[in-house]
């Protein structure tokens, strides 16, 4: 957290009951997570290249593309990468480390793609690579009819809202770790999307939209004429202040979103589709599905939250876990899982140092090490796992640690005139290769 500049671990303590504006779902089998959001998104391509400059020994190349991992001579550990441009230029790279930091997809393509060696891939000796592929999958699985003579709501720290100059904190619900124990299922949670009126009065719309658009500088869009339907408002306007305010009903409902931890399967997995890309390297497919565990955990938690909605007087939870529901979630593009850390290579692709197990020299980084990947987002893993990883790389090479700055002001990372010449000229040659594509011919039948 302080190398990144973000909150510390103490800061995610939830203080549940400590100037809670409402209700607070936590109990025997229910706890209050806790996210923190950034203001503005972390950038690491500007936070690194402002703490790493000229003279620390690192070297940046940009727009060199990896296309293969390749053995030394012996072909028994690493020898370096091969690396093409989008114009055509191919060079090599010899080293006696090298390390992946490519996220849980490209990791898995990569030792895939890597077969000059070895026809399997790298790493690949047990059909390891690629496989027991995670990621956090997430979709509206229930709603919560709200009492209409309730006035007490779940807390508004529940509430999404947009985050400050400092950042923003929200709440999310889990299981508690010894409902997780007792029912035998993951560690998923859900989050909670207040719906106050489901109808709202054109005049209300109007002027709940009145502000965004004078920020926005939308003058040429304000229409005056729905505002003049407000007098006859006033219920539902009332209405949306005590929620604004005082964080109190009647609202009509809530929805509830849930994010999952899955389930790692060896059936869902990266491998190589029949498709290239513009360097010619196979494009990457991904096979995935929600388990019968990852299902189960959904579930049971949603009985834990209908309790407890229920037993606080705010309404009744209507659990949509059909196939409906089951087939609009959508991924989080949290992938882990494809290289993971493990003392089996049967179950395993690296070891716990992230070396591969058997190419000396050759580790990955990131998600793909991860052997589970819980509910929450990873950055704070990744970079714990990466830091671990960087260790054993430098006691590999017998190297020495490269000295990092504090923070500095945030920059714009701006593309360079050489990278946007390289960008500018595949562009054109693949335009111009479409220009000249002979007309698709069609074949006459009697």
């Amino acid at each position: 957290a302080a190398l990144l500049d973000r909150p510390g671990p103490d800061a995610y303590e939830a203080g549940e009951a400590a100037g809670a504006d409402g209700v607070v779902l936590a109990g025997d089998s229910l706890r209050t997570l806790v996210f923190h959001q950034d203001a503005h998104p972390l950038r690491f391509g500007s936070l690194l290249r402002e703490r790493i400059g000229h003279g620390d020994g690192v070297d940046l190349y940009t727009l060199a593309n990896v296309t293969e991992v390749e053995l030394d001579r012996g072909g028994g550990r690493v020898g370096g990468v091969e690396l093409a441009t989008l114009h055509g230029n191919r060079f090599r790279i010899r080293a006696r480390g090298v390390a992946l930091a490519c996220g849980a997809i490209e990791n898995a393509r990569l030792l895939l793609a890597s077969r000059s060696a070895r026809p399997a891939g790298l790493g690949n000796g047990h059909d390891v690579v690629g496989r027991y592929y995670q990621d956090h999958p997430k979709g509206f699985t229930g709603v919560i009819d709200v009492d209409p003579t309730t006035r007490r709501l779940p807390a508004s720290r529940y509430w999404p809202r947009r985050p400050g100059r400092g950042g923003g904190w929200r709440w999310g619900i889990g299981l508690t770790e010894s409902a997780q124990q007792r029912e035998a299922v993951l560690n998923s949670y859900v989050r909670l999307e207040p719906i106050v009126m489901a109808d709202v009065p054109p005049g209300t719309a109007a002027l709940r939209q009145l502000p965004r658009d004078l920020v926005r500088g939308r003058f040429r869009r304000l229409d005056p004429r729905p505002l003049t339907s407000l007098p006859s408002e006033l219920p539902a306007l009332g209405r949306l202040a005590r929620f604004r305010v005082g964080n109190a009903g009647p609202i009509d409902a809530i929805r509830v979103r849930s994010f999952l931890e899955q389930q790692p399967a060896r059936t869902n997995r990266v491998r190589l589709a029949e498709g290239r890309d513009p360097l010619g390297l196979p494009l990457a497919a991904v096979d995935a599905d929600l388990t019968e565990l990852d299902r189960q955990t959904v579930a049971v938690l949603h009985r834990a939250l209908g309790d407890a909605v229920t037993d606080h007087g705010i309404g009744t939870l209507h659990a949509g876990l059909d196939d409906r529901a089951w087939d609009a979630m959508t991924g989080a593009s949290h992938h882990a899982g494809t290289t993971r850390m493990g003392t089996d290579p049967h179950r395993s692709v690296t070891g716990p140092d992230g070396q591969v197990h058997d190419v000396p020299g050759l580790f990955a980084l990131g998600a793909s090490l991860f052997p589970t990947s819980g509910y929450a987002n990873p950055v704070f893993t990744i970079a714990a796992t990466s830091l671990l990883v960087a260790d054993h790389i430098a006691d590999h090479l017998s190297a020495q640690p490269v000295a990092v700055r504090p923070p500095a002001p945030a920059t714009v990372l701006r593309p360079t005139p050489a990278g946007r010449s390289e960008v500018a000229r595949w562009v054109a040659d693949r335009r111009r290769a479409r220009r000249v594509r002979p007309p698709a011919t069609t074949r006459a039948t009697a």
